[in-house]
């Protein structure tokens, strides 16, 4: 057991910040998982305070390094380290790259096409011009979000089948876990392969993030 530990306060907020991200948690996320408050996270990530020897247990335990790492490594550098934690994965059928920018040209459209209806008081065009974009709309985060990614983890294949109205997480063409994201932003999924727990964050808008990650 650590009898006196050195803490590098701008070695530690660092590390702090990386992990966190690396987990994919905002702090308020983080903040609930080590069953702190978020401000407290806050004070940690800006050196305004360091956590006692048995929080920075807690915090090491969490993120799976040792609290020697976790107050003197440079761990962003440490490529091992974002390897054993992230998950990459490639799509396997997703949107073309002018599909998902083509909203910003239909935006733009309506601009000007909203400009000229204001200017010539045409209330029919007015709503028929806000109808076609409310439907362009949709017909667009349907096509976007219909996506397929795959992961290779040990030996294990990973597949995440996305949706407008539904996402669902398969290990080795076995569903684990599902979820409705019909009028979700963010979705979280999880299944496990052998002892270790596979997590899948979607974070949905104009286009759809994944990141999956090994705890």
């Amino acid at each position: 057991m650590h009898g006196v530990i050195l803490v590098n306060g701008n070695i530690l907020k660092d590390n702090l910040i990386y992990l966190r991200k690396i987990k994919g948690r905002t702090q308020k996320e983080l903040a609930r998982d080590l069953n702190y408050s978020d401000k407290v996270i806050s004070k940690w990530e800006r050196g305004e305070s360091i956590p006692d020897v048995s929080a920075l247990n807690h915090i090491a335990m969490f993120f799976g390094v040792t609290i020697d790492e976790l107050v003197s490594a440079v761990l962003s550098e440490n490529a091992a380290m974002r390897r054993d934690a992230i998950i990459d994965y490639h799509i396997t059928k997703g949107p073309s790259e002018l599909m998902k920018k083509s909203i910003w040209i239909a935006l733009a459209v309506y601009v000007l096409m909203l400009g000229s209806v204001i200017l010539w008081f045409d209330w029919v065009m007015f709503l028929a011009v806000h109808f076609g974009l409310i439907i362009y709309l949709i017909f667009h985060q349907i096509i976007v979000q219909n996506i397929v990614v795959m992961a290779q983890y040990e030996g294990h294949e990973i597949r995440v089948n996305h949706r407008a109205t539904k996402v669902s997480l398969y290990i080795d063409q076995r569903l684990v876990d599902e979820m409705d994201n019909t009028f979700a932003f963010n979705c979280y999924l999880s299944g496990k392969i052998q002892d270790k727990k596979i997590k899948v964050r979607i974070s949905m808008g104009i286009d759809v993030k994944i990141r999956m990650f090994v705890e």
